[in-house]
């Protein structure tokens, strides 16, 4: 339960979402949540700051630092090139152009604030990237510009107005637009997200299967292990068909998460030889979506194939 005077707690959040209850429900209490924002002078005279609005219990928070921004594009002759400095953070020397860093958020999360602090008055954007559509689309889906901070630090808090949804089979961005007469800076900035519900999603593409050793003529060995990439990072776990076939001997084929050793498990066994032998699996799965094969059965050997069915968020 939360307190009066307190915001809403996650769980309320998540009750104000619903199934498909569409952000606009949840989006204008936690835009209420924030504090106006004030303006303050710094005690060392260096100029006018704006205060941060307060955090919105509920949300999850990433801190992004001033040396994660790079260069993204940039005029003919300018250059593209970063200087960092503590006391101006980090800058284009050539203008005008972008910074950006990549925005790394697990599919199905929800941005709902962004807290600058910076200098000048650079256009703040969330920048996607669409893998899907032909042809692919790309730019902008938040975009505003800061208050102008001439000198010294400023803070800036932005409730979103629409919030941004993390969708799967895009890439995200952090980016600050710098005029030629400008002169901004970034010192970092924090988001303000509300994670995906735990739960299963189930695969909904044309092209479920992601590995089939007949493929490539090599069929898995005692000990011998390999990487299959599932296409979905940022995920708790999978769901999978195992399939193994043109078996030799007796043996087992193991999965487990990427980057782990191996725990010792089976995943799918067979007998003997000329068999084809399929099992579902639930595995965890490593941050980047992939998970490890391995062979077992000192005599045993397979073709295995993986069709995915869907992911634990």
């Amino acid at each position: 339960m939360s307190e009066a005077g307190h915001g809403l707690t996650r769980r309320e959040v998540m009750t104000g979402l619903g199934v498909g209850a569409g952000l606009a429900l949840a989006a204008p209490a936690l835009t209420a949540a924030a504090a106006p924002v004030t303006n303050h002078v710094p005690a060392w005279g260096g100029g006018f700051y704006q205060a941060l609005g307060a955090t919105v219990p509920g949300l999850t928070y990433v801190t992004v630092d001033a040396t994660a921004f790079h260069p993204y594009d940039y005029f003919p002759g300018a250059g593209g090139q970063r200087r960092i400095e503590d006391a101006t953070g980090v800058y284009l020397i050539n203008k005008p152009g972008r910074l950006a860093t990549p925005l790394h958020l697990p599919v199905g999360s929800v941005i709902y604030q962004i807290n600058l602090s910076y200098h000048g008055n650079p256009i703040v954007e969330v920048f996607k990237r669409d893998f899907v559509t032909t042809p692919q689309t790309w730019g902008p889906v938040f975009q505003q510009t800061a208050p102008n901070v001439p000198s010294g630090t400023g803070t800036h808090t932005v409730n979103l107005p629409t919030p941004v949804t993390i969708e799967q089979a895009a890439s995200y961005s952090l980016q600050f637009y710098s005029a030629t007469a400008s002169s901004d800076g970034v010192f970092g900035m924090t988001i303000g997200y509300l994670p995906p519900t735990a739960g299963f999603v189930p695969f909904g593409g044309a092209t479920p299967r992601v590995y089939d050793s007949r493929t490539t003529g090599a069929k898995l060995g005692f000990q011998q292990e390999l990487v299959v990439d599932l296409g979905n990072p940022g995920v708790r776990g999978a769901l999978f068909n195992l399939t193994v076939t043109d078996t030799e001997n007796g043996g087992f084929v193991a999965a487990f998460a990427d980057g782990v050793a191996y725990p010792g498990n089976s995943s799918v066994n067979y007998s003997g030889t000329g068999q084809t032998v399929a099992n579902g699996v639930v595995s965890a799965v490593a941050a980047n979506g992939r998970i490890k094969l391995r062979g077992g059965g000192p005599a045993g050997a397979a073709h295995v194939i993986v069709d995915r069915l869907g992911w634990f968020i």
